[in-house]
């Protein structure tokens, strides 16, 4: 759902700035076909992207949306570049009218991966949560540690792709979130050296471990 007041605010200041991406119909009125200037080519993969991307994302190909997203965006911005320089080339109507319907298409892509990742991040929380709740009442489960230090760093791939994507106040949050959960598992657990103290610089330095590798990343 939406974060109400402040919140919100804090969120438009983290989220990606794309800009307002202009109506088809804006371009009816701000481009004028010139006959005697050439037209500038588009590639034939460009209108057929926003296609291609859904495809990748039904198939949890997610790194491959993401770059085709990129490259879609990079290309249209570079076409409307061209357009605005004082070349002899220049868009027609309807081609501006097709890019910015591409345009509104990548926007959308955009946000249903952004969605998926996230979705996919709070699913592995909520197991990792389970199954530490179902090993706490495991009598048969004493000796065996139940926060596994693979779970430290599973969210790594899709942390990235949101940062990739350009959501980095959803990456920063759902990796705050996963590292109180994890956090919080671990004040559960047996003793590692018999001392609490101990312990929790044990996990502290796990966790700022983990922390530091994705920057680096």
């Amino acid at each position: 759902g939406k974060i109400k007041g402040g919140a919100a605010d804090d969120r438009s200041a983290y989220s990606d700035f794309s800009g307002d991406v202009p109506s088809p119909e804006d371009d009816e009125d701000a481009i004028e076909d010139d006959p005697n200037a050439p037209p500038i080519d588009v590639p034939d993969w460009l209108p057929d992207a926003p296609e291609e991307i859904a495809a990748f994302v039904r198939e949890c190909r997610y790194n491959d949306s993401i770059e085709l997203l990129l490259k879609a965006k990079t290309e249209i911005s570079e076409i409307f570049d061209k357009h605005e320089r004082p070349t002899a080339y220049r868009l027609r109507k309807a081609q501006a009218i097709k890019l910015r319907e591409v345009q509104q298409e990548l926007e959308k892509q955009s946000t249903r991966i952004s969605t998926r990742l996230e979705e996919t991040l709070r699913r592995k929380n909520e197991a990792l949560r389970q199954s530490a709740k179902r090993e706490r009442s495991d009598a048969h489960a004493a000796a065996s540690t139940m926060i596994s230090p693979c779970a430290i760093s599973d969210d790594t791939l899709y942390l990235q792709l949101l940062v990739k994507l350009g959501r980095n106040y959803q990456a920063a949050e759902a990796y705050s979130a996963r590292r109180t959960l994890l956090l919080l598992e671990t004040l559960h657990e047996r003793p590692i050296s018999g001392s609490g103290t101990v312990d929790l610089v044990i996990y502290a330095a796990q966790l700022s471990q983990s922390f530091f590798s994705v920057l680096a990343s």
